[in-house]
């Protein structure tokens, strides 16, 4: 499966828990229980996609959005087919794909058919199921470690090779798990419900 992703240039802008102790007779200073946070902050687009052994692409990163010209040279052409190569899973493959409108255009469909790479169509794609996109907690596994590096990128290029880091880090340590029995989520999608797929990660 594929999947773009926001991230901060500033790690600080990051969600996540943060905590402090506070002794009843020296109360804490304003500041720092209130962090405030950019209305519109500097961020990087980031576009991977994984496979069911837990492997991960490289990366695509911009600082814009993607089209569809962009999606298909950058991410399948340049990325998605070599990925796919590598790990010699071409024939066997089930692209699922996110929903994002460029991710089903007229180029993009064609492509994938020439290349006869078979993918979840996008009548059969069911939309907002994370519970079934591992990806999707993939990415929050690298934005936090970006923001437990505590360094923020000074450009494209810096964060580019900050990224491949902490995408091998995390995929190394969890990608397989997260990643286990993806299929049987997605035909729980398919022919149950977009909620089956939490039954299944109970058992």
């Amino acid at each position: 499966m594929d999947d773009e992703t926001y991230v901060p240039l500033d790690p600080e802008q990051i969600p996540g828990a943060k905590f402090y102790h506070e002794h009843p007779d020296k109360p804490i200073a304003e500041k720092y229980k209130v962090k405030s946070k950019e209305k519109f902050p500097k961020k990087f687009l980031v576009w991977q996609c994984i496979d069911e052994n837990g492997h991960v692409s490289k990366p695509f990163i911009s600082m814009g959005t993607i089209n569809a010209q962009t999606y298909k040279v950058q991410c399948l052409q340049k990325r998605l087919l070599p990925f796919l190569r590598k790990h010699n899973i071409k024939e066997k493959a089930l692209f699922w794909p996110d929903l994002a409108t460029s991710h089903y255009a007229g180029a993009v469909v064609d492509f994938l058919r020439k290349h006869k790479i078979r993918y979840v169509t996008k009548l059969d794609n069911a939309p907002n199921v994370p519970q079934a996109r591992p990806i999707e907690r993939y990415w929050d596994f690298c934005k936090q470690e970006y923001k437990r590096r505590g360094k923020q990128a000074t450009g494209l290029t810096d964060f580019t090779r900050m990224w491949r880091s902490i995408s091998r880090k995390v995929a190394q340590k969890s990608a397989k798990t997260l990643m286990k029995n993806v299929r049987g989520k997605l035909r729980a999608v398919a022919y149950k419900s977009v909620y089956a797929p939490l039954r299944i990660s109970k058992t």
